[in-house]
Formats: C-alpha cells, sequence, structure tokens
C-alpha cells in the first residue's frame, strides 16, 4: 500500500544544470546588453557634432564700500551690459574678422555671459562650431566692455583657447539605440 502513495504523489524534477544554465543565459544576456548599450553610446560620441566653447573672464572694479551687495550689483550690470545690442554687435563685427558673418541674433544664441559667485569676476563663454569663430565672439564682446568701461580688466592673456564639448544627448541617444537594437535581436532569436 504504500508503494500506491508513493506513485500517485507528484514528483518535483529539480535539477541543478538547469538552474545553472538558466542563469548563464541571463549573464550572457546582460553582457550583451551592456556591449550594445557601449557601443551606441561610442557611435553617438563619433556622429556628434563638435561644438567648441571659448571662455574669457573680465573682472569688475571693486565697489568704494566692501558691501557684497554692491559687488552683486556691479556684476549684474556688467551681464547687462555684455548681452547689450552694442556688445552683440561688437562680436558680430569681430566674428566678421574670421570670414564669417552672423546676425545679433545668432551671436546671442552662441553668447552665454553670467556672474561668477562670491568674486568680482563676469563670465563670458561663447560656442560654435569653429573654435577660433567662438573665441573672436567672445573676446568682441569682452573688449568692447573693457573699452567702455577702463577700470574694468580682461583676466587672462590675449589668447582664448577654444575646448571641444561633448554632445550629451547623442552619446544617450547612441547608447539608447544600442539598447534597442539588442533587445531587438534578443527577441528574435529567443521567441
Amino acid at each position: 500500500m504504500a508503494d500506491a502513495s508513493v506513485q500517485g504523489a507528484p514528483v518535483l524534477d529539480y535539477d541543478p544544470a538547469t538552474r545553472s544554465y538558466k542563469s548563464r543565459r541571463v549573464i550572457w544576456r546582460i553582457v550583451f546588453f551592456v556591449i550594445f548599450g557601449i557601443a551606441g553610446a561610442i557611435a553617438g560620441l563619433v556622429i556628434s557634432p563638435t561644438k567648441f566653447r571659448a571662455v574669457l573672464y573680465v573682472r569688475i572694479p571693486l565697489p568704494q564700500s566692501d558691501a557684497a551687495g554692491q559687488v552683486d550689483l556691479q556684476q549684474q550690470a556688467a551681464v547687462v551690459a555684455m548681452r547689450s545690442p552694442a556688445a552683440i554687435a561688437a562680436g558680430v563685427s569681430s566674428a566678421q574678422v574670421n570670414r564669417v558673418t552672423f546676425t545679433p541674433a545668432q551671436v546671442s544664441s552662441k553668447l552665454t555671459v553670467r556672474a561668477v559667485p562670491q568674486s568680482t569676476l563676469v563670465e563670458v563663454a561663447g560656442f560654435d562650431d569653429a573654435p577660433e569663430v567662438a573665441a573672436a565672439i567672445v573676446g568682441g564682446v569682452a573688449k568692447y566692455y573693457v573699452a567702455s568701461n577702463t577700470s574694468a580688466t580682461i583676466v587672462g592673456g590675449p589668447a582664448i583657447p577654444a575646448t571641444p564639448q561633448l554632445q550629451p544627448l547623442f552619446i544617450l541617444g547612441g547608447m539608447l539605440a544600442g539598447l534597442a537594437g539588442a533587445w531587438m535581436l534578443l527577441s528574435l532569436r529567443w521567441r
């Protein structure tokens, strides 16, 4: 009678080899995704357009009083002056020296001016596809401001090095495209 109850009982099929096969399969899928994601990110980096950023600092004069609020007000006034139409026009004419013609709106879109916190500096930065054009725009705007405010000085030398900037959206897009490609290949292979 004992044999009959054993025969009718469900049998659990536990095979350790099957379990390790499934875990190896999951690990290889993860490795596959990582490889495709990295390849996509590298492809995004390769195809991304190169933008150059030139940065120049202008030191504004210290106010007669040592109040920190006065420095902030002067910095903000300098930022407004460097974003003025006359300063933008100076950036346009400086870019024309390099045989590139921009409208004031184009120069304004390529230019960022911001006050550096807790200092007497104002950062003037320009972006362009060509490093010499980015440097020319920044130099034209900063030189205009220094010429109209004789107590202000440009910090640094006459050369404005422009450095290439990464385009993170292209890298992220390439990585996502690589992951999507891996997902499609895996879903077609293991239906």
